[in-house]
């Protein structure tokens, strides 16, 4: 309130995992920097929400719902820093977003501060509406809570597939895509970033050519048996092949890395 009194001009900043660089103030005035606003404020199982403080990194909430047999539907590629409200700020895609979405569809609610200083719950049906704050990037207002819709913790299985190079690549995430199972998570690397990962010591794949394809799903065990039949049967009919081991297991465990 005493910043829109004053005409200070006032700059958002969360985790600030971003490349864009966007909570560095140019012109001058406030940063005000909201990372002690963490924790979760509310569970409700049977509506399946959680309420979140803005600043809450998507690894601390997963760890929280993960305990209670339950997770996020999509998080972003640097969640043991990014935060709640900063990936809705931003609005990007993510581990996850494959196949439940962007985040805004899986949002039903926020708290947020508005620009006069007042604090206003937000949903689709208010004025100004809560889609307004995604993508905003700081620029409207300071959102303090989000009202997200979570999911059960279910088995996951992952495959990595080898392939020669991005066109049949791209085949084969399309056939992938319009099989009956949906990938949670899909995460293509090209030949030159494998071969990088070779050279620096840094990969633990035996390829040091052609492209990488880490597929992931997440379902009930009737659902992960017939991802693994459409797995093997696409790579059967492509020139793709499974790589054995627990390699794909390992790229799981290290995707935020």
């Amino acid at each position: 309130r005493r910043a829109a009194a004053e005409g200070i001009p006032i700059t958002p900043r969360a985790g600030a995992t971003t490349v864009f660089f966007n909570a560095v103030p140019v012109k001058g005035g406030i940063i005000i920097d909201l990372n002690a606003l963490t924790g979760v404020v509310a569970l409700d199982e049977t509506a399946m929400t959680v309420t979140v403080r803005a600043a809450t990194t998507w690894s601390d909430l997963e760890a929280y719902l993960n305990a209670r047999g339950l997770a996020c539907k999509s998080m972003p590629s640097s969640a043991p820093a990014a935060t709640v409200g900063g990936w809705l700020c931003m609005l990007g895609y993510g581990i996850g977003s494959l196949k439940y979405g962007s985040l805004l569809s899986q949002v039903r609610a926020v708290e947020a501060v508005l620009p006069d200083g007042r604090v206003q719950r937000l949903s689709r049906a208010t004025d100004p509406a809560l889609e307004w704050f995604a993508a905003s990037e700081g620029t409207l207002g300071i959102i303090t809570e989000v009202v997200l819709e979570i999911r059960a913790l279910t088995a996951m299985h992952h495959f990595l597939l080898h392939v020669p190079d991005n066109r049949e690549g791209l085949k084969i995430m399309n056939l992938l895509l319009n099989a009956k199972i949906l990938p949670y998570n899909m995460h293509f690397s090209d030949r030159h970033f494998v071969r990088t990962m070779k050279d620096l010591g840094l990969s633990h794949v035996p390829v040091d050519q052609g492209c990488l394809l880490a597929v992931d799903y997440e379902g009930t065990a009737a659902e992960l048996s017939e991802a693994a039949a459409i797995i093997a049967r696409i790579a059967k009919e492509n020139a793709a092949a499974l790589i054995s081991g627990n390699l794909a297991e390992e790229e799981w465990e290290e995707r935020f890395k």
